[in-house]
């Protein structure tokens, strides 16, 4: 998968602010820390919804492109310190970086 298609399904992922968290790559309905890619996942952080969508492989590439979406630093600082609507604008960005470069 390219990593545009990875960013693009992270972001459909969070795309609802019920469905995006904070502090933590993904939490369960009780709002429990959970791993990414756990069935009871049921809201994600920006680097948490990259994995739960990438295989191993594409998942570096994929968040690469957010990094530099943001301006470098780390993704978890970023998503952690802003507000929803710009994590999605974050990730719109690192799909067009993704897109010009054809990944």
């Amino acid at each position: 998968m390219k990593a545009s298609e990875i960013l693009i399904k992270a972001k459909r992922l969070i795309s609802k602010p019920e469905r995006w968290t904070q502090g933590w790559f993904a939490r369960d309905e009780n709002m429990v820390e959970v791993t990414s890619r756990s069935t009871t996942a049921r809201c994600w952080c920006a680097a948490g919804a990259i994995t739960k969508v990438a295989q191993r492989e594409s998942y570096n590439e994929a968040l690469y492109y957010l990094v530099q979406a943001v301006g470098g630093g780390m993704i978890s600082t970023f998503n952690d310190s802003s507000l929803h609507n710009q994590v999605l604008a974050a990730f719109d960005r690192a799909i067009e970086l993704a897109k010009k470069e054809n990944n």
